[in-house]
């Protein structure tokens, strides 16, 4: 919990549409706000819908540098990290997984 923006910049192309990087959940785990490049999976979403970091555009350094000049507090880093744990737990994901499939 030291830091507290994590960074996820992807150019834009499929295989970051596609992609679900391990980092992400580590990153919200340890309670750093994600600024994340949008389209990156379902990671971008999940920044916005439970408002765990920032978009940012990986082309204008200068919007990115402006999102991340204010520290994070402690209870926001603590709502982070618990968001993580109920979100991306492994028996929560082996069930996504499941049912997916139609197991």
């Amino acid at each position: 919990m030291a830091g507290d923006y994590a960074f996820l910049l992807r150019s834009d192309d499929i295989v970051a549409y596609v992609s679900s990087p391990i980092k992400f959940a580590e990153y919200l785990a340890t309670g750093n706000r994600v600024v994340i490049t949008p389209k990156i999976g379902d990671s971008s979403e999940f920044v916005e819908k439970h408002n765990a970091g920032v978009l940012a555009d990986p082309l204008n350094l200068d919007d990115v540098a402006s999102k991340v000049t204010k520290p994070v507090s402690l209870d926001e880093k603590r709502r982070i990290s618990q968001l993580a744990s109920g979100s991306f737990n492994k028996e929560k994901i082996y069930s996504s997984l499941l049912n997916s499939l139609g197991l």
